[in-house]
């Protein structure tokens, strides 16, 4: 899906940020923010237009966008950053820190499955965002993270160097 976007926006790279405390999460992550930020490093290795933004993790407490993209506004002011939003966060953003001032820091894109939004995913109130079309790919961290902890496979729903991190540490196994 990022390569998608980063091809339809005609970006030069795309970051995954990696937040060690996100305060949106519900359940708590089975596995250390180091061993998601491994993962994530692991999955876009062999890209070099996917880079892994680590700034993070160093920072003390919970994880705000809004915060990173202040820091990352004032790191490299000359770059029009684009925030890369699913559908699911969209209908939430109203609920983030600030989601206004996300807003202004950067272009919202909302990356939709087929071209196509959720019914109940309409616009946030105040915040203009666009939409580009991805290829929908039915794999979601939640869905591996059920199927490890229940005894099946995911070995192929994720590359070869990911499910190593994930079988070496037993991450999501009861």
């Amino acid at each position: 899906m990022a390569r998608d976007a980063l091809e339809a926006l005609g970006l030069a790279e795309v970051r995954f940020v990696v937040a060690p405390r996100p305060p949106h999460k519900v359940e708590g992550a089975r596995a250390s923010p180091e061993l998601r930020l491994a993962m994530t490093e692991a999955a876009v290795r062999d890209d070099p237009c996917l880079v892994v933004e680590t700034r993070e993790m160093r920072r003390e407490g919970p994880s705000y966008t809004v915060d990173t993209l202040r820091e990352l506004t004032a790191a490299e002011p000359s770059v029009g950053w684009v925030l890369l939003l699913g559908a699911d966060q969209l209908a939430t953003f109203d609920t983030w820190r600030e989601p206004a001032e996300v807003g202004r820091l950067a272009r919202l894109v909302v990356m939709a499955r087929e071209g196509r939004l959720p019914p109940d995913s309409g616009p946030v109130e105040g915040v203009v965002h666009e939409q580009v079309s991805v290829t929908r790919v039915d794999i979601s961290s939640r869905d591996i993270r059920r199927r490890i902890a229940e005894g099946r496979s995911a070995r192929f729903l994720v590359t070869a160097a990911v499910w190593d991190i994930i079988d070496k540490n037993e991450l999501y196994r009861d």
